[in-house]
């Protein structure tokens, strides 16, 4: 048995020994609300990984959805290249009953995906809760390897009633936990203490797509002003909600009033989820401004826009109070553009304080404010951090060190992987 890995890094004896066998390796990825034409942001992030994993594995995605009344329960779809197979599973809305259907996802939908369950060499779950859970139970029953990534919000809001219940007594007999961050790691792994194959691997970043500017990346003439970029976007604005601050987005308004009229003619743009819905209210507070032209707001942004959004600003500004590592603190540093972000999960990590950005406490309303203000009296570094955070993530954070990571620690979990452990009654598939 393998021992805990802090940070996944290719080994001689895993990746190197097992690339020249000529065969690729099948994996089955248990998904909900995979994007679709109509919905080309649902779980995006989820999609880029499977684009980036595709080049070195063979790739089943199973998506799971509630069924509809004359909809087939197996359908099949192609989406940006990649199969999607639709596992519609009966749902029982008028009840609050989010567990029973849970159960029907796991046993009527292990039922449906089980002719494809044969002809694959692991099953993923692609966040820790609720797919991982569902990929271990369908893995389980039919006697395959398991593993999961676990990315943020899928461990970060498990409600303290669902740890409690009886999902978290289920064995899940999970061969391979991958974490997007450090902090998500220590996380998880208090979750399932004595885990194997637990690693951080950071889901990797397209730097092709993800790039600066061709012709005036990284100029070493600092601007005349700056623009800040914010797209964590406002999840509520009620202050009681669970979702409130979670991007810190209230605590970057509050940051920016204190010192929007110390840094003419530097301007903010705000964009992200639910700013459209919350844009009467984003007026209001951008009229009390002293400079109320400092700012200004996107529409909505399809997720191929997003590379030239970034590169028309000069600083990407990351406030969240959780996070597991948001995929902009990437996509940002790839484009050349510093980022100010806060201490919350593997921001850190992906952001070297001083050298491709500014770190600061998270929920610090000053701290935040001290960080525009940096930027505003120190422009002229600002493209040499751009340069360095480009370079960073070539380094670290590309989809080519991503998946070979990935391809590693799936060979690995199918190695330590103990039959013994599934049910001795699975499924006969």
């Amino acid at each position: 048995m393998s021992k805990r890995v802090r940070k996944s890094r290719l080994s001689d004896h895993g990746f190197s020994e097992r690339a020249d066998d000529g065969e690729r390796l099948r994996v089955m990825f248990v998904t909900r609300k995979y994007p679709t034409v109509n919905t080309p942001h649902s779980n995006v992030f989820t999609h880029r990984a499977i684009k980036a994993l595709s080049s070195k594995i063979e790739i089943e995605v199973m998506d799971l959805c509630p069924w509809k009344r004359g909809q087939p329960f197996i359908s099949h779809r192609d989406y940006d290249g990649v199969h999607v197979i639709s596992v519609a599973c009966p749902t029982v809305p008028w009840l609050q009953t989010p567990r029973i259907n849970l159960l029907i996802q796991i046993y009527f939908g292990m039922y449906l995906a089980r002719s494809y369950l044969r002809n694959v060499d692991i099953v993923h779950g692609a966040a820790f809760y609720p797919a991982g859970l569902i990929a271990a139970q369908w893995a389980r029953m039919a006697r395959k390897p398991c593993t999961t990534h676990a990315i943020g919000s899928d461990v970060n809001f498990l409600p303290r009633k669902i740890l409690d219940s009886m999902f978290f007594r289920l064995p899940w007999h999970l061969d391979g936990i991958a974490c997007e961050s450090e902090e998500m790691m220590k996380k998880v792994t208090g979750l399932f203490p004595g885990s194997q194959n637990a690693r951080v691997i950071y889901r990797g970043v397209d730097t092709n797509k993800f790039s600066p500017r061709s012709v005036k990346s990284n100029d070493s003439i600092p601007p005349s002003h700056l623009s800040f970029l914010f797209l964590g976007g406002f999840h509520s604005w009620d202050e009681n909600h669970l979702s409130y601050n979670v991007k810190g987005g209230p605590v970057m308004l509050e940051a920016w009033r204190q010192i929007e009229g110390k840094i003419a003619p530097d301007t903010l743009v705000i964009g992200g989820p639910r700013t459209d819905i919350y844009r009467p209210q984003l007026e209001e507070w951008r009229l009390s401004l002293s400079r109320s032209d400092s700012v200004s707001f996107l529409a909505a942004i399809p997720p191929d826009a997003v590379p030239a959004v970034i590169r028309e600003s000069d600083v990407v500004v990351i406030p969240s109070l959780f996070e597991g590592l948001p995929n902009l603190a990437k996509e940002a540093q790839a484009c050349g553009k510093p980022v100010l972000g806060t201490d919350a999960g593997g921001i850190p990590e992906a952001v070297l304080h001083g050298k491709t950005g500014l770190i600061v406490p998270r929920g610090d309303v000053d701290a935040l404010a001290s960080g525009f203000l940096w930027f505003h009296t120190h422009r002229n570094v600002i493209g040499t951090m751009g340069l360095q955070a480009r370079n960073h993530m070539l380094r670290e954070f590309s989809w080519n060190q991503f998946s070979m990571n990935m391809l590693d620690f799936f060979h690995t979990a199918i190695e330590i992987h103990d039959p013994t452990l599934d049910l001795s009654r699975a499924a006969d598939l």
